[in-house]
This record gives C-alpha cells, sequence and structure tokens, in this order.
C-alpha cells in the first residue's frame, strides 16, 4: 500500500506525466491550468487519477469540456462497447466546446496520444488503453 510513481503537476501546454524535480522554481500563477495526477496502489494494484485545475474564470469552459467528455465516455462504456467508439464518443462531445482566451476563441481538440487504460497487478498502465479520440480498436 502508498504511493505508485510521483505526483505528476503539468502546466499549460504540458498535457501530462511531468514531475517538477528539486530546485524547479516553476510558481502556479492565477493563469495557468495545471493537471494533476497521482497514484497509489493497494496489493499490486495501481490506480490513478487526475484532473485539471485553473482559477481564471476563462478556462471554465475547458474545464467543462474535460469533464463533459470524461462522463460521455463512461455512459459510452459497457460490457459490448468497442475501445474505438468510446474514444469517438470522448472525441465528439470534447470537440464540441470553445474556449476564448484574451478575446481569441479557440477550438477544444481532444489529445491524440494520450489514453485512459486499464489495470494490472505490479504495473502502471494495463494492457488495454482506451482512446479519446476515434479510433478503429474493436476490442
Amino acid at each position: 500500500r502508498g504511493i505508485a510513481f510521483p505526483t505528476g503537476c503539468s502546466l499549460n501546454h504540458v498535457a501530462a506525466h511531468y514531475t517538477p524535480n528539486s530546485g524547479d522554481e516553476t510558481v502556479l500563477t492565477y493563469g495557468d491550468v495545471m493537471k494533476l495526477d497521482f497514484g497509489t496502489h493497494v496489493n499490486g494494484r495501481i490506480i490513478d487519477s487526475a484532473w485539471t485545475v485553473a482559477f481564471d474564470p476563462q478556462f471554465d469552459p475547458l474545464l467543462e469540456a474535460a469533464k463533459s467528455a470524461t462522463n460521455a465516455g463512461i455512459a459510452c462504456a459497457g460490457i459490448d462497447a468497442r475501445l474505438g467508439e468510446v474514444g469517438g464518443e470522448i472525441q465528439e462531445v470534447m470537440e464540441s466546446y470553445e474556449v476564448t482566451i484574451d478575446g481569441k476563441t479557440y477550438p477544444v481538440k481532444a489529445i491524440r496520444n494520450l489514453n485512459g487504460h486499464s489495470i494490472d497487478v505490479y504495473q502502471t498502465h494495463g494492457s488495454k488503453t482506451i482512446p479519446i479520440v476515434k479510433t478503429a480498436d474493436q476490442t
């Protein structure tokens, strides 16, 4: 039982898996978007959870897009769901959002090489990956 890996604290353009090292003098500011990712294990079952935090309300639509897309993926998943279809549902919801930053509007895009995953004993990522974009995966 305990910590599974170092806590990730990724800022702004870094989507995931950045862990500040000792001596890193980066300071979180009002205008930053921070992704936190932490993991724990119990009897070798490693799980992780990640979420996004922003203080500036201009980023609220981005956070809502991530939350809505996650919920859509969960709703689509099931015993007969295909992973590629789940990814397609996540992507469709995610990319239906826009965010306006400093007066300029941008479409929200799903990150193609960032996936969810199953869990296995003493492995951070299991054998199955859950895409967040539509794929041909029929698993």
